[in-house]
């Protein structure tokens, strides 16, 4: 049941029109029980999304209290992304929830739990080869993903009132160059 409600709730948020923002630093999203509210920003290129979440209220419903953040190709299909998920109303902890599909299904997977009376850094990184990492606060995930060259950045909650704050976003990033060899 549990994974049911991933998948609903993956693809409800990866296929919602969102309108663009500008360099929104906050967002408080408050989303009835069994709906969902998101800001999005256009990117483009090699991207950095990065920002911190807190838990305000967690509501009850069909679908699980959660929140998070997705980069989503202009087809809708394609995206990367993570949820702070919320078994109940009254969880004292949020799964820790990657989110992906590269045109070939998608996949989930917990990589950990967090206290939900935390505010939870957070930040992805797509690179132009497909490079991706995730980081939600101590926990990290890095994958083979594809190339986006314009998409979305959306974060988005469902079930329940987030705090976002310190929202940041960057196209054409550098990689990081392996260190150089002593001579």
């Amino acid at each position: 049941m549990r994974s049911k409600r991933y998948k609903i709730a993956a693809t409800l948020i990866a296929v919602l029109m969102c309108p663009d923002i500008a360099a929104a630093t906050e967002f408080a999203c408050d989303a009835p029980s069994d709906k969902s509210n998101s800001v999005s920003l256009t990117i483009s290129g090699e991207t950095r999304i990065a920002g911190a979440i807190r838990k305000m209220e967690l509501r009850d419903g069909r679908f699980m209290p959660l929140a998070g953040a997705r980069l989503v190709g202009t087809d809708g299909i394609v995206n990367l992304g993570f949820e702070l998920a919320a078994p109940s109303p009254d969880a004292t902890e949020f799964e820790v929830v990657v989110n992906f599909n590269r045109g070939d299904g998608h996949r989930s997977e917990i990589i950990g739990r967090i206290p939900t009376g935390e505010t939870i850094p957070f930040s992805m990184i797509l690179h132009g080869n497909g490079d991706a990492s995730v980081e939600i606060r101590d926990y990290k995930y890095a994958a083979k993903f594809v190339p986006l060259p314009e998409g979305k950045g959306v974060f988005f909650c469902s079930t329940g009132q987030f705090q976002f704050s310190d929202l940041t976003a960057s196209t054409n990033i550098q990689k990081p160059s392996a260190p150089s060899s002593p001579h």
